[in-house]
C-alpha cells in the first residue's frame, strides 16, 4: 500500500508512520525538526554530546554496581559472626561483582576491577616503574575513545562516526532536501557500520533519498516552519546615526613610461613543485657529531650510509676507530681511506670468549688513544650480533653496556663520540634500556622490499610515538625513493625517502654482483701478483696457472658463508660455475695463492675461512 503525503509547504500535516514498537524512536534523538529546518551542524553536535553523556552515565552505573557489590561482600565477610544472613550477603556481593565485571569487560574489552579507575588495569600496572612505558601509556590513552565502549553497538559506531567525520556528515546532509535529512542521517549511519568505517558517495546518498517523494512521516512540518521563521526573524538593532559623508577626490594619475621590450623575447616557464625537498641526510649527522644509533635489517644499506658519512668526515680533526664483527671482504671498500683503525673479527664463527677478549682489546686501544683537541669516533658495527655472542659469557653484556653508556653519557668532554650499528632496536638486541637509548640519536633504515622483516624496528620505542608509521605509509614513502628505501632521521625528527648514495664497497648486494663487473679483492690480488718478482720456479708456476675468474669464484664462496668451507664444497661450487677450471690441481694452486696473500686461511683438512 502506497501512501502519498503532503509536502511541508502545505497546511495539512502528513500522517505519522510508526508502530507501537517504534513510537519512542523520535524521543531518543534531539528534536529532529531542527535538523530538517537546516540547523544541521548544531543538531549533530547535540547528538554527539547526547551519546557522550549516555556513555558517562553507563560507566558511572557500572562503577556503582561494582562498588555496591564490593561493599556488600566486605560487610558480609566482616559481620559473618554477628548475623546468619551475613555470609549470604557476602556471596551475593561477590556474585554481583563478578556479574558487573563480566558485563563491563564484555562491553569495553578491558579489565577494570577497581571502580572509578580509568584505563585498563593491566595497562596501568604494566606502565608502573617504567618511565618510558608510562609516558607511552599516558600519551596513547584516549578517554573519549574509551567512553564509546559503554554505548550500545549501534550507538557506539554512531558516536565514532560523529566524532571523526562530523564535517563530512554535515556536508552530506546539507545537500539533502528538507524533510528527508533525518532519514538520510540514519541511512548514512547504517552504511558506515556495514562498510566498516567507510561512507557511501554523495551520489549514492542523493539517489537513495530521491526515492522519498515527499517529506518524512516522522517529522512535524508545522514545527519545521516555526523554527525556520524564528531563525530568519530580523534582529532588532540600536539606532545608528549616519556619519557625515566624506569628501573623496581622485588622486592625480602618475606618469608611466613604456619600457622598451623585445617583441620576440620568449616567455620563460617556471616549474613549480610542492614536493618535500630531501635535506642532506649525511651532512646532518656529520656537521655536528652526536652519539648515533643506526638501525636496519640486513641488506638495507647501513654500510653504504655510514661509509658516505665517513667520507664526508675526511680532512677533519677526527680519528675513526671501526669495529667490524662481520669481516666481509666484499665490504673492504667501505673502510679504505676512511677509517684510521680497523678491527675485524668474524664473530659468527668465533668462540664467545674470543669475541669478548677481542672487544676488550679494541676498546682498550680506544681508551688509550689521546685525541688531544680533536675527536675520536668509535663506530661499533653489528651490536646485536656481538651482544648475542657475549650473552654466553657471564657479565660480558653488562660490561659492554656500561662501557658504551659511559662513553655516550660522559665522553663529550674527552672528545668521545659513539656510532652504533644494529639490526635490532629493542633492548634484547642492542642491550640498552629506554634511558640508555635516549642518549643516542636514532637513524632507522627501512627497505620497501622487506617491510615485514622490519616490523619489530617500526614498533620500537626508539621511534617517537607520533612518528611510528604503518606498513602502508612506509611502502608509499619507499616508492618515492630511487632505491626503494625510507629513513627516519632522528636529528631531523622526520621520515624521508632514501636517496641513492655512492657505493664504496664495489659490490651491489641487491643484485648480488660487483659494480662494473670488477671484484676489488681480485683486482688487488692481480695487481699484487703482477708486481711480485719471485725468482723461484715454484712461484712462477703458481702465477702461471692463476685465473681471475677462478680466484673470484673461490673468494665469493668462502665470503658468502659464515662457517668453515671445505675443499670439496669449494670444488663443487666451481664445477657448477666454472666447469673448465674444476681440476683439483688448479684449485689447490689458486687456494695456495690466496693463503699466501692473506685473503683466506685454513687447510684442506680443516677447511677455509676469510681473514
Amino acid at each position: 500500500m502506497v501512501v502519498i503525503f503532503n509536502h511541508c509547504m502545505e497546511n495539512n500535516k502528513p500522517v505519522r508512520l510508526e508502530t507501537p514498537q517504534t513510537a519512542y524512536l523520535i524521543s531518543q534523538f534531539p528534536e529532529v525538526e531542527y535538523l530538517e529546518a537546516g540547523h544541521i551542524a548544531e543538531w549533530l553536535s547535540t547528538r554527539k554530546d547526547q551519546l557522550l553523556i549516555l556513555a558517562k552515565e553507563e560507566r558511572i552505573g557500572s562503577s556503582l554496581a561494582k562498588t555496591i557489590s564490593i561493599a556488600t561482600a566486605a560487610i558480609g565477610a566482616v559481620c559473618y559472626a554477628t548475623s546468619p544472613l551475613a555470609p549470604l550477603g557476602a556471596v551475593l556481593g561477590v556474585a554481583g561483582y563478578v556479574w558487573a565485571q563480566i558485563t563491563d569487560s564484555s562491553n569495553t574489552h578491558t579489565f577494570n576491577p577497581i571502580p572509578f579507575i580509568r584505563g585498563g588495569a593491566l595497562d596501568v600496572i604494566g606502565s608502573l616503574g617504567h618511565s618510558e612505558a608510562r609516558k607511552e601509556f599516558i600519551a596513547g590513552y584516549d578517554e573519549f575513545d574509551q567512553l564509546k565502549d559503554y554505548l550500545a553497538p549501534v550507538e557506539r559506531h554512531e558516536y565514532q562516526m560523529l566524532r571523526g567525520h562530523m564535517a563530512l556528515v554535515t556536508e552530506y546532509l546539507s545537500q539533502i532536501d528538507s524533510g528527508k535529512r533525518f532519514y538520510a542521517y540514519r541511512w548514512i549511519c547504517d552504511q558506515f557500520i556495514l562498510m566498516r568505517g567507510s561512507f557511501p558517495s554523495i551520489q549514492q546518498t542523493m539517489q537513495h533519498t530521491s526515492s522519498m517523494q515527499f517529506a518524512s512521516p516522522l517529522v512535524d512540518c508545522d514545527r519545521i516552519k516555526s523554527i525556520q521563521q524564528a531563525s530568519n526573524k530580523p534582529e532588532s538593532r540600536p539606532l545608528i546615526q549616519d556619519a557625515p559623508t566624506a569628501r573623496i577626490q581622485d588622486a592625480p594619475l602618475p606618469i608611466i613610461q613604456n619600457c622598451p621590450t623585445q617583441p620576440n623575447e620568449p616567455m620563460k616557464t617556471e616549474l613549480v613543485s610542492f614536493n618535500k625537498n630531501i635535506p642532506n641526510l649525511v651532512e646532518s649527522i656529520t656537521k655536528k657529531l652526536t652519539n648515533t644509533l643506526i638501525v636496519g635489517v640486513p641488506g638495507v644499506g647501513k654500510g653504504i650510509f655510514v661509509s658516505n658519512a665517513l667520507e664526508s668526515l675526511k680532512g677533519q680533526n677526527i680519528t675513526i676507530f671501526y669495529l667490524d664483527p662481520k669481516d666481509d671482504q666484499k665490504e673492504n671498500g667501505y673502510f679504505d681511506g676512511r677509517v684510521n683503525k680497523l678491527y675485524r673479527l668474524n664473530v659468527a664463527i668465533a668462540e664467545p670468549e674470543e669475541t669478548y677478549q677481542w672487544v676488550k682489546d679494541c676498546l682498550k686501544e680506544y681508551d688509550a688513544f689521546d685525541a688531544g683537541s680533536g675527536i675520536k669516533l668509535l663506530v661499533f658495527d653489528e651490536l646485536a650480533a656481538v651482544n648475542t655472542m657475549l650473552s654466553n659469557v657471564k657479565g660480558a653484556v653488562n660490561w659492554l653496556k656500561s662501557k658504551m653508556v659511559s662513553y655516550a653519557s660522559s665522553g663529550s668532554s674527552r672528545g668521545i663520540i659513539i656510532w652504533g650499528i644494529s639490526q635490532n632496536a629493542h633492548v634484547s638486541g642492542i642491550g640498552f634500556d629506554g634511558g640508555a637509548r635516549s642518549i643516542f640519536t636514532p637513524i632507522i633504515l627501512i627497505s620497501g622490499d622487506n617491510i615485514t622483516a622490519s616490523e619489530q624496528i617500526l614498533n620500537a620505542q626508539i621511534i617517537p610515538s607520533d612518528k611510528r608509521l604503518n606498513s602502508s605509509q612506509i611502502t608509499a614513502l619507499c616508492n618515492k625513493s630511487e632505491v626503494n628505501r625510507a629513513i627516519f632521521h632522528g636529528a631531523l625528527n622526520s621520515w624521508f625517502p632514501l636517496p641513492e648514495f655512492d657505493n664504496y664497497s664495489g659490490f651491489n648486494r641487491d643484485k648480488r654482483e660487483f659494480i662494473n663487473g670488477v671484484n676489488p679483492v681480485v683486482s688487488s690480488l692481480e695487481r699484487m701478483l703482477e708486481l711480485s718478482k719471485q725468482p723461484t720456479q715454484i712461484q712462477e708456476t703458481k702465477q702461471a696457472i692463476i685465473n681471475s675468474q677462478l680466484l673470484d669464484c673461490i673468494i665469493d664462496k668462502i665470503a658468502s658463508s659464515n662457517d668453515v668451507v671445505s675443499f670439496e664444497a669449494i670444488r663443487s661450487h666451481i664445477k657448477r660455475t666454472l666447469p673448465d677450471m674444476a681440476k683439483k690441481e688448479m684449485i689447490e694452486n689458486a687456494i695456495f695463492n690466496l693463503i699466501q696473500s692473506d685473503i683466506i686461511q685454513g687447510n684442506i683438512e680443516q677447511g677455509y675461512t676469510s681473514i
